[in-house]
């Protein structure tokens, strides 16, 4: 619950997601997910004495952690860590990127749409570990 996390309780839990990560032989890179309810406190100073570094800062200063992303449809309270490479996630192209044409009013009007379908696809190794990790 975020309303009573201070940043140091923050960094402990992602310390906690990332040692979770190496546990089971995932070692990074890591983007952070969170949900909206997290953006702005991420903002807030790391420190509750005025310090140089806000808790999002704080937090990209762990090494392996490349970035955090906000999701506005990720439920509350919940954070994700995810290992950034092929053997855990990859973008499956079903369309590639492509205009679509079409005319409307005899002709006298051409009208676009822009369409594509991608998909990620969470893949695990032989043990099943996923380099996926879920604090709620």
């Amino acid at each position: 619950d975020v309303s009573a996390a201070t940043g140091a309780l923050i960094v402990t839990d992602v310390l906690a997601m990332k040692q979770a990560a190496i546990d089971d032989k995932m070692y990074g890179p890591f983007v952070v997910y969170i949900p909206t309810a997290y953006e702005t406190i991420l903002d807030e100073d790391y420190s509750t004495a005025k310090g140089s570094n806000t808790i999002r800062e704080r937090i990209l200063q762990i090494t392996g952690v490349e970035s955090i992303q906000t999701v506005d449809t990720m439920t509350a309270n919940t954070v994700v860590m995810v290992q950034m490479t092929a053997d855990v996630v990859r973008e499956v192209i079903c369309l590639p990127l492509q205009a679509v044409e079409w005319e409307s009013d005899g002709g006298m009007m051409s009208n676009f749409k822009v369409v594509t379908i991608m998909v990620p696809q969470i893949r695990a190794d032989q043990e099943g570990h996923c380099g996926i990790v879920v604090l709620s």
